[in-house]
């Protein structure tokens, strides 16, 4: 039970326990998987987030601002994803697939490209199709700025 927990969470909590016991380990991993999308308890908790849920050109002047709040947004609404989703395999794909398809932009001009990428690519297709999760990374701005394309 902790082998599971530990491997598809973000770290077992006493209710993430009780619940595997309760349903058993395929029958949580099976109730994880029936919970399609983010948390909406945490979602509305990132509601105060400025970078969360506009286009890319609001976020390019947000970017543009000199307390730019981009970089610390991201790391804000990830910790705060990670550690109260009850969406946990959910948030652990979503994390996975930013790690398999990362892009490094970082320089500055084209961070705000990262929000982009994380909310409207891979989020929405973290638990779905791969064939769908390559094609939006592939026609990502993010990705297309990453591999100077």
């Amino acid at each position: 039970m902790l082998l599971v927990a530990n491997r598809v969470t973000f770290g077992t909590t006493p209710a993430v326990q009780a619940e595997i016991t309760q349903l058993g380990i395929s029958g949580w991993v099976d109730a994880q998987l029936a919970l399609t999308g983010p948390d909406p308890a945490v979602e509305a908790q990132l509601g105060g987030f400025r970078t969360l849920g506009v286009s890319r050109q609001a976020m390019y002047a947000i970017a543009q601002e000199q307390n730019d709040p981009v970089e610390e947004e991201l790391v804000h609404s990830n910790v705060l994803r990670a550690r109260s989703s009850r969406h946990q395999l959910f948030e652990m794909m979503a994390h996975f697939w930013m790690d398999h398809f990362n892009v490094y932009l970082d320089s500055g001009r084209w961070k705000h490209l990262h929000i982009d990428y994380q909310e409207n690519v891979i989020r929405p297709n973290a638990l779905g199709r791969f064939s769908d999760l390559l094609q939006a990374t592939a026609e990502s701005p993010a990705m297309l700025v990453y591999l100077d394309n």
